[in-house]
């Protein structure tokens, strides 16, 4: 399910994550920005401790639920 919340401006955002697997490659042509400081491929264990933000947390929280079998 999509996160909805204000920014630190006072912003509506709404962020939408995707379960993907990478296939080949890396994250070639990005260029970091305000929004996204890099791009890396990360376990889903490995993810969760890199995450800043509590709704984040709670976002791998519930994927890792919905994967245990």
């Amino acid at each position: 399910p999509p996160i909805s919340y204000v920014d630190h401006k006072g912003r509506p955002k709404q962020v939408r994550y995707w379960l993907m697997t990478v296939a080949a490659g890396d994250a070639d042509g990005f260029v970091p920005n305000d929004e996204v400081d890099e791009v890396r491929w990360v376990e889903l264990a490995a993810a969760r401790p890199l995450l800043t933000y509590e709704r984040d947390q709670a976002m791998a929280d519930l994927v890792a639920a919905r994967r245990t079998p």
